[in-house]
């Protein structure tokens, strides 16, 4: 029983290891914009500047979230095993009622995680389209301002 346990453990630590890696490896919304002072707009524009480190702290909060949705379903995955070995063993009723509890814990656990999820996408989502909105009057006059190309 405990070296099921350990493999469990493990397996779940395999599982936010490289979820986390894979969050850091994706890096932050902030690496493809131009916030140097220099700007114009910009840095004068606390609200953007607000909203663009929402957007990085929603998705922080959103990886952070996958991976307790993959340890949580890992741990389900184990009390279905260890339920159906429960149920296959000799009746204890005890032991299967317990695991059924957990199970359904568990299986709780990952809807909420679930639904904070969407609402947490959807709210990226929006502050998303906020970022690019004030951003565009920026780019533009970026865009305007650059010297045309001469041809020879």
């Amino acid at each position: 029983m405990v070296r099921s346990h350990s493999a469990a453990v493990a397996a779940v630590l395999f599982f936010v290891m490289t979820s986390l890696a894979s969050a850091q490896a994706a890096g932050d919304s902030t690496t493809n914009l131009d916030l140097s002072p220099g700007t114009p707009g910009v840095a004068a524009d606390t609200s953007l500047a607000r909203e663009i480190a929402m957007g990085d702290s929603v998705r922080a909060m959103l990886a952070q979230d996958d991976s307790q949705t993959q340890v949580d379903q890992a741990q389900l995955d184990s009390l279905q095993s260890m339920l159906k070995s429960d149920r296959s063993s000799a009746p204890r009723a005890a032991a299967v009622s317990r695991d059924q509890a957990a199970v359904a814990q568990t299986q709780h656990a990952i809807h909420r995680d679930l639904a904070r999820d969407k609402h947490a996408r959807t709210r990226l989502t929006s502050i998303e389209k906020k970022i690019k909105k004030a951003q565009a009057p920026v780019k533009k006059a970026q865009a305007s301002s650059r010297p045309a190309a001469s041809s020879r």
